[in-house]
């Protein structure tokens, strides 16, 4: 282990910069994701109530309610799959913030500690919820257009 002499003001600094980052991170987290559930909710719920209400062949209303039911299933799932990579990126800063205030206290850097602490948050991957979410507008827009095609 690397270990070093490191000014405790700019640990400090950075420890602070670390709490920062949380807090605007669960702040913008939560809401564009209040957003993002209401609006991919609407959508398919409007789709489903819509396609009921219309005089179009049982298949097609079929399958188009099917394609909205599906998209409300994949926005539980986005909203669900979010919040689990939001968790595991708040855990992963929280345990940079620690690191740095003992730092800041101590003056002593870990710099292998360090590194391995960045690379683990860096790591965080939110690829399927980012897909699950582009599933549930597809689903949506499979059904809008089945809709379409059987008026």
């Amino acid at each position: 282990m690397a270990h070093a002499e490191f000014p405790e003001e700019l640990a400090k600094l950075t420890y602070e910069r670390l709490g920062e980052i949380r807090r605007v991170l669960v702040d913008e987290h939560s809401a564009s994701y209040r957003w993002i559930m209401a609006s991919l909710l609407a959508v398919n719920s409007g789709g489903v109530f819509a396609v009921i209400g219309t005089d179009i062949a049982k298949v097609a209303m079929g399958l188009s309610a099917a394609a909205f039911w599906f998209g409300i299933l994949l926005a539980f799932v986005t909203a669900w799959l979010g919040q689990v990579q939001t968790r595991k990126f708040i855990q992963a800063n929280s345990k940079l913030e620690e690191y740095w205030a003992i730092v800041a206290v101590t003056g002593q850097v870990d710099l292998d500690k360090g590194a391995k602490l960045e690379e683990a948050r860096s790591a965080i991957d939110s690829t399927i919820p980012r897909w699950t979410g582009i599933g549930s507008f597809v689903a949506f827009s499979i059904g809008f257009l089945l809709v379409g095609i059987s008026l």
